[in-house]
């Protein structure tokens, strides 16, 4: 069985982040062409290095959804944003409740790469002293956890008719080179390294080696195959 067409669109993330998907049902592989650091909505530059951005060539762009900064580059992030009409027998009124399906959907693609025991948070955010600040420093409903490391952060915007969904998978967890282009008391940066070193996992280093028979070479072929078991499993919750 196909899965539903994935429609891949490559830009800056400010661009894909405000780029209109339309209210009807589907899914959308984003990649950036540029790194860039993405603000939740509430969130202000003046808490970025804006210097130290700059000469790093990393974009400092706002999302439209809440939360807190996320890094984004072609070669860590698996970015995939779903689009689900408000007719959708899976539309659910309840925000919290509404990421259900879509957790359900992540944790079947983990498990075809032989991620084994996933599960979905569900109810409330999970906050820390710094989630507001990073998104993956806090958990929040229908994101994917293994043994307590986040895999997967989510998001979602509504309108009248449709809620965008924003979903992302680490492949390769490497705070230490991008958290400096927040600004930190000496204190704070040594905390949040931590947290966020402990607290998350990269897929990659999770993964079981040919899974499903598949002889993957590095993170690229390893998203490959991931976006195309999501596909399947979106398909199977229609």
């Amino acid at each position: 069985m196909n899965g539903p067409t994935i429609t891949r669109m490559v830009g800056r993330a400010h661009d894909l982040h405000h780029r209109d998907l339309g209210d009807d049902f589907g899914v959308f592989h984003l990649v950036v062409d540029r790194p860039a650091l993405v603000l939740g909505s509430a969130q202000s530059t003046s808490g970025v290095d804006l210097g130290r951005a700059e000469r790093a060539g990393v974009d400092i762009v706002s999302r439209r959804s809440g939360g807190g900064a996320v890094f984004v580059d072609a070669a860590s992030v698996l970015w995939v944003d779903v689009v689900l009409p408000r007719t959708d027998p899976r539309w659910v009124d309840d925000v919290s409740a509404s990421f259900d399906w879509l957790g359900d959907a992540w944790i079947t693609a983990l498990d075809a790469v032989g991620i084994r025991g996933v599960h979905a948070h569900s109810g409330a955010m999970v906050t820390s002293p710094y989630s507001r600040r990073v998104c993956f420093a806090g958990v929040g409903p229908g994101e994917c956890l293994l043994d307590g490391q986040k895999l997967v952060g989510m998001a979602q915007r509504r309108t009248r008719n449709a809620a965008r969904f924003q979903t992302m998978a680490v492949l390769d967890w490497q705070p230490d080179q991008w958290i400096d282009l927040l600004r930190w008391a000496p204190a704070e940066r040594a905390d949040v390294l931590v947290e966020l070193t402990t607290g998350v996992a990269s897929v990659a280093d999770v993964a079981a080696p040919g899974a499903s028979g598949t002889a993957l070479r590095g993170r690229g072929e390893l998203g490959e195959k991931i976006l195309s078991d999501l596909g399947r499993a979106l398909h199977r919750h229609q």
